[in-house]
């Protein structure tokens, strides 16, 4: 697995900011500093920039799951060592709203769980459960031992089930009845518009590229960029990185204003949220929720699990010094990670950086997120603009040809050396892939 250190990613997709504007009307950010925090080296790159985009460059690679368009040969360094985190001051946003957790708060009762009597007994989340923080994915468990919320079967005790995320008893014959707006498929009590086991109907079960999308009627959708509009919920994770959250806003904004319906839209500090384990960043939020990460692996906890986890099919490392490597998973003549565009840091500046957009499904718990980040806050801004005024308005529609692809990674340099990014800027796609 790859550290967190390695990569010096500054962008996923996880503030949701509220409706503003038309889509006729670019998305902006404001006034902030574009300084690099990355040490770097003189060292020359391929400056050609290519003014076009298109969503189906040329294949050049030897695995047909992937098209890629490069400015020279791929190169296969050794790994590099660890890279240093961003560095940006945190943002306070007026625009942002907390969600605290409740009854499902990971703290326990510490009036009740204080007392530890002579015979050197302890509460039900030390004892009977074990250690919640390496059987439950939550890293949390109530007073029977059950993971709170559960993903999976062997997160409860006793024969319970785990049915919606909690743990409970089995239903159907000579079990109990399904209360609320849950079906008994299976002997488990499940959600059928947003579980992509029982996508829609207790038979209909998404496969692996596929999650539950709700947005309307629940349906299988395929794990690329063009269906993010397809959830009920959308939860933008917000690090307290200035860059990241106005990435993030920005993001928010424009979902707001071109998905359709438009998703009910939350933004919470990542450490506060209940959709993701805040320890280990692993998604708990489930199917018929999206979660939006502005940031790389450094700042955000979600993009750190999904790229450490191999769940991700796309991520970087660097060595903080020198270069970074863009890779993907497999590919390579050794059988290891393919290298997808090795970036030389010290032509990275205020007006020319890389960043890369995709959305995955957590295998586990069914989540759909979407990513965003570049190499420094430069890029993190292009890449969240982008998004904002290039991608999500040209996602809208039933049938759309655009953005078929689970990932991209785009080469971004400012038109004059303005106060971009704006349209006038150059975005040019490197690779795309599912």
């Amino acid at each position: 697995m790859i550290s967190i250190g390695r990569r010096v990613g500054v962008v996923i997709l996880s503030l949701l900011v509220s409706l503003a504007g038309c889509a006729e009307d670019d998305v902006q950010f404001p006034p902030a500093d574009a300084a690099s925090d990355v040490a770097v080296t003189d060292m020359s790159v391929d400056p050609s920039v290519d003014a076009g985009r298109s969503d189906t460059p040329p294949d050049i690679s030897t695995d047909p799951g992937i098209d890629v368009r490069i400015d020279g040969t791929v190169d296969r360094a050794d790994p590099p060592g660890d890279a240093a985190p961003d560095a940006t001051a945190p943002d306070s946003s007026d625009d942002t709203t907390v969600d605290v957790p409740g009854s499902d708060d990971a703290t326990p009762d510490t009036a009740d769980d204080a007392a530890v009597d002579s015979d050197d007994s302890h509460d039900a989340v030390s004892e009977e459960a074990g250690t919640c923080a390496s059987r439950c994915a939550s890293g949390v468990c109530d007073t029977n031992g059950d993971c709170t919320p559960c993903l999976k079967d062997d997160e409860c005790t006793g024969g319970r089930v785990c049915n919606a995320g909690t743990c409970g008893p089995r239903c159907g014959d000579g079990g109990v009845a399904c209360t609320g707006n849950l079906v008994c498929c299976t002997d488990h009590c499940v959600d059928t518009t947003r579980d992509p086991q029982h996508c829609g109907a207790c038979t209909t079960t998404c496969t692996a590229s596929q999650f539950c999308g709700n947005a309307s009627t629940p349906t299988c959708r395929d794990n690329i960029l063009r269906h993010v509009c397809n959830t009920k919920k959308a939860t933008f994770l917000l690090d307290g990185q200035v860059e990241d959250d106005a990435a993030a806003n920005v993001i928010r904004t424009a979902v707001a204003a071109h998905c359709v319906p438009v998703p009910v839209l939350t933004s919470v500090d990542q450490m506060m949220s209940v959709a993701i384990n805040t320890t280990t960043g692993q998604p708990l939020a489930g199917g018929g929720e999206l979660l939006v990460a502005a940031g790389g692996d450094s700042t955000q906890r979600l993009v750190a699990y999904l790229e450490d986890s191999r769940t991700s099919a796309i991520y970087n490392e660097s060595d903080g010094i020198a270069e970074l490597h863009f890779r993907r998973r497999g590919g390579a003549a050794d059988g290891g990670d393919a290298i997808i565009r090795t970036v030389t840091l010290s032509t990275l500046n205020a007006t020319h950086d890389f960043f890369v957009v995709y959305v995955v499904k957590d295998p586990v718990s069914g989540t759909f997120s979407l990513v965003e980040y570049g190499v420094n806050s430069p890029g993190t801004r292009a890449g969240a603009f982008y998004l904002a005024n290039v991608i999500l308005p040209d996602i809208v529609g039933a049938d759309v040809p655009a953005f078929t692809q689970a990932w991209y990674l785009y080469e971004w340099t400012m038109a004059d050396g303005g106060a971009g990014p704006t349209l006038a800027d150059t975005f040019t796609q490197i690779a795309a892939g599912l």
